[in-house]
């Protein structure tokens, strides 16, 4: 059986953007997760009340396929991952420089 996870996810907006065709309104924003749960950003946008744009999985079918005539792809993109060394400390004084490594 599968334990409960609590989702750690913050997010804040870097732009707004108003299409004139439907007067809808749309926000591009930069999340950051801590736990890493399948969906997590998916879902948790949802739950706010602001689903993705053209998420087939989470979206209502209709809204869903409205979306894909004017935006044919969800954009929902990894920017970077990081990696924590927890198997430390190290003998090479080089290696122990680094707990975090971006890419």
């Amino acid at each position: 059986s599968r334990g409960i996870r609590t989702a750690e996810t913050f997010f804040t907006p870097l732009a707004y953007y108003h299409r004139k065709e439907d007067n809808s309104d749309y926000t591009l924003v930069y999340v950051n997760i801590l736990t890493g749960i399948t969906h997590q950003i998916r879902i948790t946008m949802q739950s706010f009340g602001h689903p993705l744009v053209s998420d087939d999985r989470y979206l209502p079918r209709d809204q869903a396929m409205a979306d894909l005539k004017w935006c044919p792809r969800n954009f929902l993109v990894e920017v970077r991952s990081d990696f924590f060394d927890v198997t430390g400390p190290h003998k090479d004084p080089e290696r122990r420089r680094y707990t975090r490594i971006s890419v």
